[in-house]
């Protein structure tokens, strides 16, 4: 995952087929571990509060974490 705020990276990804775990040096992103959706209506979308260890701003996810 990466900080859209400081640019911090931490997390797996997949790069041209190849599997990389990047280990930031501050640690792992924080999850508010409740699913946001939208208000008034429901479209079935959920998105995800995060916190950047770094930076300690948030932003919200909407890809897979």
């Amino acid at each position: 995952m990466q900080c859209p705020h400081c640019d911090y990276e931490h997390g797996s990804f997949i790069i041209d087929d190849k599997f990389i775990e990047i280990k930031g040096e501050h640690g792992h992103f924080w999850d508010l571990e409740i699913g946001l959706k939208p208000y008034p209506i429901d479209t079935g979308e959920i998105a995800y509060l995060i916190g950047c260890p770094k930076c300690k701003k948030t932003f919200i996810e909407t890809e897979g974490i």
